[in-house]
């Protein structure tokens, strides 16, 4: 027989011993197609294609838990969406109210006032503790209001002006 020593040169003279005995190698192998793996026993792969299909299965339940919980998101956002709405809604209600209101109360004021002056002349009028707000949007409520916009006006178009 035919050995390599341990120079790598080809012997005759010396015969192999228990402890340079080589196994025979193995010939099967087990292919798995949805590892793509190889596997010496069949057991292994039974194995590990169920440890596969567990992981797959956890995975699966965590989507669709994942799904659940992100379509409460969904119809939470929905039912919130609908609040501010209604709330919008009946604020622009309120508020159409409160100024068709406050502007029958201004014509009443306005009316009463004109009759007054074309009945005695003028009309004067002293608050003493809290003077009440009378204006409505874009209008100047006193003459101090009117010249502040005024003065407004005037500051930026000097300070804007290149002369």
């Amino acid at each position: 027989m035919m050995m390599r020593d341990s120079k790598g040169r080809f012997s005759t003279t010396r015969e192999q011993t228990k402890d340079e005995l080589k196994p025979e190698p193995k010939c099967i192998r087990y292919y798995s197609d949805k590892l793509d793996k190889y596997f010496e026993n069949y057991e292994d792969l039974v194995n590990a294609e169920k440890a596969k299909e567990e992981e797959q299965k956890a995975i699966e339940s965590q989507r669709n838990e994942k799904r659940e919980l992100g379509a409460k998101v969904e119809e939470a956002f929905k039912n919130y969406e609908s609040a501010i709405n209604e709330s919008n809604e009946k604020i622009a209600q309120v508020q159409k109210e409160m100024r068709d209101k406050v502007t029958a109360a201004r014509k009443e004021y306005v009316d009463r006032k004109n009759e007054f002056i074309d009945k005695y002349g003028y009309f004067h009028m002293t608050f003493r503790d809290k003077e009440p707000k009378v204006s409505i949007e874009n209008e100047p409520a006193t003459y101090s209001d009117f010249m502040k916009t005024y003065t407004d006006f005037m500051r930026n178009f000097f300070d804007n002006w290149k002369f």
